[in-house]
């Protein structure tokens, strides 16, 4: 694994192209790099398949204005630590997330306790 300080991979190669093509991690002297890459070091392979799908999506569809779902849905995985995270505090799952899957439009599909959290009970407000 490699590090490439400041640079920057070409825009319509993609990041994740770029790593997977060129071996190497760009990083910027910012926190989130620096902390992106403690995890490539601490978890190389977790990063390595991460990157393969992400590139293999690129490969197939390109790099667009958005990225789509399953490169967001691996992005959040990635970005927010979802494997590592202790049970009660994991972040909504992804299917959760509105528009991202058709059949969230319906009101019912939050209504499994098996995968999302029931909504904070709402507590009255007493005007004096």
């Amino acid at each position: 694994m490699a590090w490439t300080a400041g640079a920057t991979p070409a825009r319509p190669r993609g990041y994740e192209a770029w790593i997977a093509a060129e071996r190497a991690v760009p990083t910027r002297d910012d926190l989130h790099d620096l902390f992106n890459g403690l995890v490539w070091l601490a978890f190389p392979a977790l990063k390595w398949a991460l990157n393969r799908r992400q590139a293999s999506e690129i490969a197939g569809r390109g790099v667009g204005p958005r990225r789509g779902a399953w490169r967001d849905a691996l992005t959040l995985f990635d970005e927010l630590d979802v494997a590592m995270a202790p049970p009660r505090h994991r972040p909504l799952p992804v299917l959760g997330v509105p528009g991202w899957w058709p059949a969230n439009a319906d009101p019912a599909f939050y209504d499994d306790p098996a995968v999302f959290r029931p909504a904070p009970a709402r507590r009255a407000i007493i005007a004096a």
